[in-house]
C-alpha cells in the first residue's frame, strides 16, 4: 500500500455540494471524517480516496470512495480486503453512521 496526498476529484454534483458544506464529522469513538485531510491509497493494485475512520470490523478499519462511482467502501485492515458498505454519501450519512451510532 501506498500513501500520498489526496489528488482525487469526483465529478458527482451531490458528493461535491457535501464536500463544500462540512469539513468534516466526528460523531463517536470509530467514526472520524476529516475531509481537509483526505488521502489516497493503493490497496490491491486499486486506487481509493480514504474520507477517515469507520470502525466498520475492526479499529482502523478506513472509510474508501473509488473514483468515478458513487458508492462507499471501507478497508477491513484485519482480513486486508476493501468491501462496499453502502450506495452513496447520502445512505452513509442517514443510514449507516445512524445504525453503527445505535448499536453503541
Amino acid at each position: 500500500m501506498g500513501i500520498k496526498k489526496a489528488s482525487w476529484t469526483s465529478h458527482s454534483r451531490p458528493r461535491c455540494e457535501f464536500f463544500l458544506l462540512t469539513a468534516g464529522i466526528q460523531v463517536s469513538t470509530g467514526v472520524i471524517l476529516t475531509l481537509s485531510g483526505m488521502f489516497d491509497l493503493t490497496i490491491h493494485g486499486e486506487k481509493y480516496c480514504v474520507l477517515g475512520e469507520f470502525w466498520k470490523e475492526a479499529d482502523g478499519d478506513q472509510l474508501l470512495l473509488r473514483t468515478g462511482e458513487e458508492s462507499v467502501w471501507y478497508y477491513a485492515h484485519e482480513q486486508d480486503k476493501v468491501k462496499r458498505l453502502c450506495n452513496d454519501l447520502i445512505e452513509l450519512l442517514e443510514k449507516k453512521l445512524a445504525n453503527y451510532l445505535n448499536q453503541r
